[in-house]
Formats: structure tokens, C-alpha cells, sequence
């Protein structure tokens, strides 16, 4: 009885991974049939500068929350999880106020560094996208604790046609590079009203149990996602971005397209089965509760399996294809992102597997090996930057020289959370045991 029981969670497991699959799926392929479009109606240099706004917006927005958000799946009570979600609403509110008055005064000295000054007009759309982005996470995070895949799957579809379509668009009506980044933010946060109508009944309804104390309470509780969240997933989502902002720097805003273009086709996979697999797989271990140690290492070492299967083709036919693939697809001036591509291609692998085991961090409290492991890896990159500034490098070493090092690390993060996955169910086996 109970192997039956195990085995189906874990098929409600993999439903709500392949619900939420199929509609980034479908998500994706819209943004992949139209960046041969959008390569023949911006430049790389247009990319150039889109990178740099992805890497800066993605930057500020966890910040904004202060990480709490995370936490919203993990409460017992609804009446706790939807003060969590008034505590990261107030909390981003202040916050966005500090970084659009911090971009007003010191933005361009920012933006001049990476040889941005294009990009100098539109500070203000840095501090926009930063905010959206921050609501709509905390509103997938609620329908993740509700399961409705679904919804979360539907906002995936409906934000890539907004935002495609605006990008396109306006790119048409050679309003560039800001048709990009206008859509970039469509793209990212075009489901936040859909999500609140959806679960507008929840808010209603709970909208009474908030209250200071309430709040309060629940910031304590969870305090350890500012303490240690926070700056974890700040080095997290900056040494993400970091490429694009050290290649800006070094080498200006056309080849910073090239590896723009190679990063997001890249992160396609990773998008696609990546985030929804280790989503649904949050809000499932986030069920479990004490004493499920074994259920979570027999489900993320099935999960493990599962993205190495279907990762590893993609991953070879960018290695042997990436160059000549790119030049058919996006045009001849973009076969040098090709080359980018397969170079990165077995680091974006290990990225893919790794994924849903960082949620495990969550679940286990153990933030603080979490900001260990982004230490290492914000560390790693800034010897990669500066080791290319002092020697000169060209674009090939750097890239080069950045998929090795990211090869490496997430191969040593697999390990180091499959191990502590491993310890804690043997102690929790043990214990059970001795009782």
C-alpha cells in the first residue's frame, strides 16, 4: 500500500511537471519561431543592449521581495501564506521605489560601464520590468501552492504571443532597441491579471486574516529567506546575467548580442523542462512534511534521470550543429552566436538537471548553503572576467573559458545535493530505526 501510495504522488508528480511542460512548451516554440523574424529586424547590437536590460531587470527583481515570496508554498495555513503575500507586496512597493530613485541618479554612470548608452533612455523600463516580474512570481507561487498548473501553463502561452508580437511590432515600425524590451516585459509578467482574476476568490476571502501582526509573525518565521535567501538569489540570478554584463563591458554591445542570442537559445531547454519540472517539484516536496527524506531522494534522483535523458540529445546537436544550425535559422551575421552556443552547450546540460534540486534547499532550510554555493559560483565568474581583462582574451577564450567554469561548478553543485539528499534520509532511515 504504501509503494502504491508513493508511486502515485509521484505520478501526480510528473502530471503537474507535464502540465506545466506542455504549456512553456508551447510558450518556447512561439519565441522560437519568431526569433528568425526578430533577427532579421534587430541587430545584434540591438541584442546587445537587450541583454544587458534582461540582465539588470532579472538582478533587481528578487531583491525586490526580499525572497519571502518563496515561502508562500510552504505554510500550513492560507491565512499565513496570504500574509506572506501581503509582506511581499509592501515590501516590494518600498523597494521599487529605492531602485527607480537609484536608477534616476546613478543610472547612466551604471549603464556607461557597459557600454550602454543606448539603453541610458530607457532606464525607467529597468525599475518597470523589475516590479512585474517580482508580482508575477509572487502570484505563480500562489497557484503553485494551489497546483493549478494549468493557469500558471495558460499565462506561459498568452505572455510569449503578447510579447513576441510586440517585439515584432514594433520592430516593423523601427522603433529599436525599445520594441525588445518592451516586449521582454510582456513577456515576463503579461499573466499577472489573468492570475488575479483566477484566484480572486482567494483573495477576497483571506484579505480579512491580514493584519501587522499577522505579518509580522510571519516574517520572523520565515526570516530566513531575507537572512539568506535573498543574497543567495541575488548571486544566483547576478551570476546568471553576469556573462552578458562582462562581455558588455569588455567587448562592446554587438558581440554581447552574439552571446545574447547563443545564451537564449541556450535557455531554451532549460526554460522549457527546467523551471516547470523544478516548480511542480517544489510544490510537491513542499507537501511532504517532516519525516519524507526517502520519498524526496526516490523522487529527485527519478527526476535527475529523467532531464539527462532528454536533455542529452539536444545538448549533442548543439555541440556538432550550433554554427552552421544558427546561420540557416537567424541569418549569416549571427553564425558567431552558433559558435557560442556549442561551446556552452554541455554547462546548460548539467544546468538543466540541477534545476529542481536547488528547491531542496528550501524545503531542508538550508539557506545557507545555498548562499555557499552562489558565493562560489559569483566568485568563479569575476576570476573569468578578470583573468580575460589582465590577459587581453578574445570573445572565443572567454566563452570558452565561462563554459568550462560553469561545467565544472554545476557538476560539483549535482553532487553536493544529491549527497546531502542521500545524508539526511539514511540519518532519517537510521532514526527510524533505533524508535
Amino acid at each position: 500500500m504504501r509503494t502504491a501510495h508513493r508511486s502515485g504522488e509521484m505520478g501526480k508528480v510528473f502530471k503537474g511537471m507535464a502540465t506545466l511542460a506542455l504549456g512553456t512548451g508551447a510558450a518556447r516554440l512561439i519565441g522560437i519561431a519568431a526569433i528568425p523574424i526578430l533577427t532579421r529586424l534587430y541587430t545584434p547590437a540591438d541584442y546587445g543592449v537587450l541583454s544587458v536590460y534582461v540582465a539588470l531587470v532579472a538582478s533587481i527583481a528578487p531583491v525586490l521581495t526580499l525572497r519571502y515570496v518563496l515561502a508562500i508554498p510552504l505554510p500550513r495555513s492560507d491565512a499565513t501564506a496570504m500574509n506572506l503575500m501581503a509582506l511581499s507586496a509592501a515590501i516590494c512597493a518600498v523597494a521599487a521605489s529605492i531602485v527607480f530613485t537609484s536608477l534616476w541618479a546613478f543610472g547612466d554612470t551604471l549603464l556607461s560601464w557597459m557600454s550602454m548608452e543606448k539603453l541610458s533612455v530607457w532606464w525607467w523600463l529597468i525599475a518597470l520590468g523589475g516590479l512585474f516580474v517580482a508580482l508575477y512570481e509572487a502570484l505563480t507561487l500562489w497557484a503553485t501552492r494551489r497546483r493549478a498548473y494549468k493557469d500558471i501553463a495558460q499565462t506561459k502561452v498568452t505572455q510569449s504571443v503578447m510579447g513576441e508580437s510586440v517585439k515584432i511590432g514594433l520592430g516593423l515600425l523601427a522603433m529599436k532597441p525599445v520594441g525588445l524590451l518592451l516586449g521582454h516585459i510582456v513577456e515576463q509578467s503579461g499573466g499577472i491579471t489573468s492570475l488575479i482574476v483566477r484566484f480572486r476568490t482567494d483573495l477576497r476571502r483571506l484579505a480579512k486574516r491580514i493584519s501587522l501582526g499577522r505579518m509580522r509573525v510571519a516574517a520572523r518565521t520565515y526570516r530566513g529567506f531575507p537572512a539568506y535567501r535573498l543574497p543567495s538569489q541575488f548571486l544566483l540570478v547576478f551570476s546568471t546575467q553576469a556573462p552578458a554584463m562582462f562581455s558588455a563591458a569588455l567587448y562592446g554591445a554587438a558581440a554581447t548580442g552574439q552571446l545574447g542570442l547563443a545564451l537564449m537559445a541556450l535557455a531554451i531547454p532549460a526554460n522549457l523542462i527546467g523551471q516547470s519540472v523544478g516548480q511542480a517539484f517544489y510544490g510537491e516536496i513542499a507537501r511532504f512534511g517532516k519525516g519524507s527524506e526517502q520519498r524526496i531522494k526516490q523522487l529527485s534522483i527519478s527526476v535527475q534521470l529523467r532531464l539527462f535523458a532528454l536533455g542529452l540529445p539536444v545538448t549533442l546537436a548543439l555541440v556538432f550543429l550550433g554554427r552552421p544550425v544558427f546561420g540557416l535559422m537567424f541569418g549569416h551575421e549571427w553564425k558567431e552566436a552558433g559558435l557560442y552556443a556549442s561551446i556552452l552547450a554541455p554547462y546548460v546540460l548539467l544546468q538543466l538537471t540541477s534545476a529542481p534540486l536547488m528547491q531542496v534547499m528550501n524545503v531542508y532550510n538550508a539557506q545557507g548553503r545555498f548562499l555557499l554555493i552562489n558565493i562560489l559560483r559569483t566568485a568563479g565568474l569575476l576570476g573569468v572576467y578578470f583573468a580575460c581583462k589582465a590577459l587581453a582574451l578574445d570573445e572565443v577564450h572567454f566563452v570558452s573559458l565561462l563554459g568550462g567554469f560553469l561545467f565544472a561548478f554545476y557538476l560539483l553543485v549535482t553532487w553536493f545535493i544529491i549527497h546531502l539528499i542521500s545524508k539526511r534520509a539514511r540519518l532519517a532511515s537510521l532514526a527510524a530505526d533505533q524508535a
